[in-house]
């Protein structure tokens, strides 16, 4: 639902704004906790807008030059603005009269924007900007031959690429078939032999398509669908590995906090970026580099070298209860050595403290 909205955040991302406003811990939202989530989303955006304002504001005049919107659009939203879409909104909302916006312009520009990048989201399968040219380009990789869609062999290509269950899993490619079949016919008028049509198996199980291709469009609500599942599989995962793991709220959100800081837009995290992480506490070397490689595939349902937060839950209990790369001991160490710290800063403090009352007694 917030994708209609044009806000887009990874469901790691959903799920922690959610413990926020879940009043009643049933892990879903009753429509007074969705107003407070929304409320809480355009509160944000509110206060990065005048920031930005704020920013790029002429120092002398107090307005904001026209060339410099585009900018500040892209900071907004997290991706360049479409220039046409810009020029139309600016007609409708702001008089040319001079080459900068005051504040309350620019309040009133971007209400029209939003509005805009809304319809936008909707006509794009509910992805945002920043995403549909980060997919364009990833369609585009696999269009050989520059057509404007995916032919049979191409489509099964970068199914195995970015949909690697469908693949491994009777069930998904179950799910794939199903996905496919259900895509509407492509918006563009093309031959006929270029036009979406469904999938279906071949007689040793493997993926074929039938007679066609795939636009961009068609990619856009495949690619969708497919995340959303993928979306519903983690959440699954993820109560399943609570329960396996034994970890109580707590733990699980703090695991979050972690996570969050370190996952990427895909909502997964790589051995390097693993490698990042755990390194801040203890040293890893080129032997245990290869065991945390296989730990992560064994845990990974695609036996890939990523954790999304299921898998990251599972492999962070996998190394502390079995005290691998020697974390728990560093960790302990670390902790010891910080309570020293404080120890000698609280020892300090009070002979500081009595000095002063010394100094302080001996005036008198």
């Amino acid at each position: 639902m917030l994708r209609w909205f044009g806000i887009s955040k990874t469901l790691q991302q959903v799920r922690r704004l959610i413990e926020e406003v879940d009043f009643d811990g049933s892990q879903q939202l009753e429509f007074r906790e969705f107003m407070k989530l929304m409320r809480q989303f355009l509160q944000e955006e509110a206060k990065q807008r005048r920031d930005i304002f704020n920013s790029f504001t002429d120092a002398d005049s107090g307005y904001l030059p026209y060339y410099i919107l585009p900018r500040a659009l892209a900071d907004i939203t997290g991706a360049e603005p479409d220039r046409a879409t810009v020029s139309a909104v600016m007609k409708k909302t702001v008089q040319a009269t001079r080459p900068s916006l005051t504040r309350n312009e620019f309040e009133a520009f971007f209400k029209q924007y939003r509005a805009a990048l809304m319809e936008t989201v909707r006509q794009n399968a509910g992805f945002v900007t920043a995403e549909v040219v980060r997919l364009r380009a990833i369609f585009d990789s696999y269009d050989q031959n520059e057509k404007g869609a995916l032919v049979p062999n191409e489509l099964r290509k970068l199914i195995q690429d970015h949909m690697p269950e469908a693949v491994l899993s009777k069930e998904g490619k179950e799910e794939v078939k199903n996905i496919l079949s259900e895509l509407p016919p492509a918006r563009e008028v093309r031959p006929a032999s270029t036009r979406a049509v469904s999938k279906r198996a071949n007689s040793k199980g493997s993926i074929e398509t039938q007679k066609g291709c795939l636009d961009f469009d068609q990619f856009l609500l495949l690619m969708r669908r497919s995340y959303d599942l993928r979306d519903e599989r983690d959440i699954l995962r993820e109560d399943e590995a609570i329960k396996d793991c034994d970890y109580s709220m707590d733990e699980v959100e703090s695991f979050r906090q972690v996570f969050l800081s370190y996952v990427d837009s895909s909502g997964e995290m790589d051995i390097e970026v693993v490698l990042v992480l755990l390194e801040k506490i203890t040293c890893i070397d080129e032997e245990e580099t290869d065991v945390l490689s296989e730990l992560i595939r064994q845990l990974n349902p695609e036996r890939r070298e990523v954790v999304r937060f299921p898998q990251f839950l599972r492999l962070m209990h996998s190394i502390t209860t079995q005290n691998l790369f020697g974390l728990n001991t560093t960790a302990e160490q670390l902790a010891d050595a910080e309570r020293v710290r404080k120890a000698v800063r609280r020892s300090l403090h009070k002979r500081d403290s009595s000095k002063y009352s010394s100094k302080s007694g001996s005036v008198f």
